[in-house]
């Protein structure tokens, strides 16, 4: 499965940095609206382009997007300090899918579609999310890269 038959259909889709070639925004844009934040490995344009971290809302539920966590626990209280209490948090900079809930947040990292770690094979999620339902479960789909 490439990323154009896996994000077929979707209403919206994150990308949460180490975007590489802006070109890779276009491609995605033809899909759906597309936010997306800069990760380590990007540089000019995109760094200049794109904020280091972005909120959102979707079907009513508050998104934060984010490149790096390195411990979701202390990221947790930090978001409580300052409070800013979002429902999920994407994150990539690892490229190893996985999700973790965590004191009502969850926290998801979709993997990589062109830079998997830990695998051979790419990985997107989707999250199916419905205002006024409290219930996420992300759904990993494995990407093959062109």
């Amino acid at each position: 499965m490439d990323v154009f038959n896996a994000f077929d259909g979707v209403d919206h889709i994150m990308h949460a940095g180490d975007i590489g070639d802006p070109a890779i925004i276009t491609e995605l844009e033809s899909i759906a609206p597309v936010t997306a934040i800069y990760g380590n490995i990007d540089t000019w344009p995109i760094i200049s382009t794109y904020p280091l971290m972005q909120t959102t809302e979707i079907q009513k539920h508050k998104i934060l997007l984010i490149h790096e966590i390195t411990n979701i626990k202390s990221f947790r209280f930090e978001l409580f300090k300052k409070k800013f209490d979002p429902e999920i948090v994407v994150y990539g900079h690892t490229h190893i899918p996985g999700h973790e809930f965590y004191q009502n947040v969850l926290f998801i990292n979709p993997g990589s579609a062109s830079r998997p770690k830990g695998s051979k094979q790419g990985s997107v999620a989707i999250l199916n999310l419905v205002e006024n339902n409290p219930e996420i479960n992300p759904e990993y789909f494995e990407i093959s890269w062109r």
